[in-house]
């Protein structure tokens, strides 16, 4: 299955994952960073926090890598 994420996609709380494997990811943000580059993911198997980017470039990224939305694993 393929989805193609939008930045309307990039809603903060909401969980990810790839199928097939164990880890769950969130996404949050960092309210002190200026800008668009303020949503992170984090995981939910050990706490890891990416690098802040914009919604616009979340969404590639997980488009790219063929991340689904948990409602739909």
């Amino acid at each position: 299955m393929k989805v193609i994420w939008e930045e309307e996609d990039i809603i903060v709380g909401r969980k990810f994952k790839l199928l097939g494997t164990n880890e769950t990811w969130i996404i949050g943000y960092i309210p002190t960073c200026v800008g668009k580059e303020k949503y992170v993911n984090i995981s939910l198997c050990d706490g890891m926090v990416t690098t802040p980017i914009s919604a616009e470039w979340m969404a590639s990224i997980l488009t790219d890598a063929g991340y689904l939305p948990i409602e739909l694993c």
